[in-house]
């Protein structure tokens, strides 16, 4: 299944998974896995893992800690407190989704 949508996302927890146009020239290709460890969760400790069986579907990249990811396949996406998510092939920038709280006029991790 090939997702058509340009601007597709998905967010798994604290996760938030962008579709984009290209991996940033300067992202270093990391080495393949069968399972790419996207974020930690803070409290618990649990992990947003992006599960390759075979490490044939994706490419994991990092540039100044950021991550980015390039599959092929349609892999699962998956937490040990969330459902399981399906990502399309495509090209993505994985963030960790922020909070912003006017009365301490700052910014802070979601934490998961």
């Amino acid at each position: 299944m090939t997702d058509q949508n340009p601007k597709a996302m998905y967010r798994q927890g604290d996760v938030l998974i962008l579709k984009v146009g290209k991996i940033p020239a300067k992202a270093v290709k990391q080495p393949k896995s069968a399972r790419y460890t996207l974020e930690l969760g803070e409290v618990t400790g649990h992990s947003h893992a992006l599960l390759d069986k075979d490490a044939s579907g994706a490419t994991l990249f990092v540039q100044d800690q950021v991550k980015h990811l390039e599959t092929c396949l349609d892999l699962p996406l998956v937490h040990e407190e969330h459902d399981t998510i399906k990502i399309a092939p495509g090209t993505y920038e994985v963030r960790r989704q922020c909070t912003y709280s006017v009365l301490e006029e700052m910014a802070r991790s979601v934490a998961d």
